[in-house]
């Protein structure tokens, strides 16, 4: 099993460094497996003078053995492994993928695949409509959608003929404590 070939191992300062041959691994595997191991180790990409892919680890710990670096390229070398499959696996059911995900979308939106959303007037059978055309009927001003007559009188201005102060923005119409009638003790 030469792939990958380990050519520095350094147990004192806790590294090590992978050559992949050229071709064996996609660059994203290479960049997944990266990433999967850095929360152990310092990872630094390179490339040779052939194009193969150099991998600088450097363990996060410090001082350890040559077995636990060896572990750690073992790490590597099938996370690269896995990275592919996934990528494999990603391409080969992406419609299905989308197809799933877009049902679970619909679904929290609440929407069956037998709804009708009502969207058959944009089939484009009425390609003459405007930005300015209402089909729907939404477009209507608040004006004039709530538009009160001139003879109408606002219920905060009333005159009821007390000298009471009238309401302003600031009262809250919150708890007005009334004060016994009678002698007080």
């Amino acid at each position: 099993m030469s792939t990958p070939e380990i050519f520095v191992i350094d147990a004192e300062q806790g590294r090590l460094s992978l050559r992949l041959k050229k071709g064996l691994y996609p660059m994203d595997a290479v960049y997944g497996a990266a990433y999967v191991l850095i929360d152990r180790s310092y990872i630094l990409l390179d490339k040779d003078d052939d194009g193969n892919v150099l991998v600088h680890i450097q363990a996060k710990t410090g001082k350890t053995d040559e077995q636990d670096l060896n572990a750690l390229a073992g790490d590597f070398a099938n996370e690269a492994l896995s990275q592919v499959l996934r990528s494999k696996v990603m391409r080969e059911h992406k419609t299905r993928i989308e197809s799933i995900i877009s049902q679970a979308v619909a679904g929290g939106l609440g929407i069956s695949a037998g709804d009708d959303l009502g969207l058959d007037v944009l089939d484009g059978d009425e390609d003459d409509l405007d930005f300015l055309d209402d089909p729907l009927g939404i477009a209507v001003p608040w004006e004039e959608k709530f538009k009160r007559s001139a003879s109408e009188e606002r219920p905060d201005t009333k005159d009821d003929g007390t000298d009471s102060p009238q309401p302003t923005p600031a009262d809250s119409g919150g708890f007005q404590p009334v004060k016994p009638e009678g002698p007080s003790e």
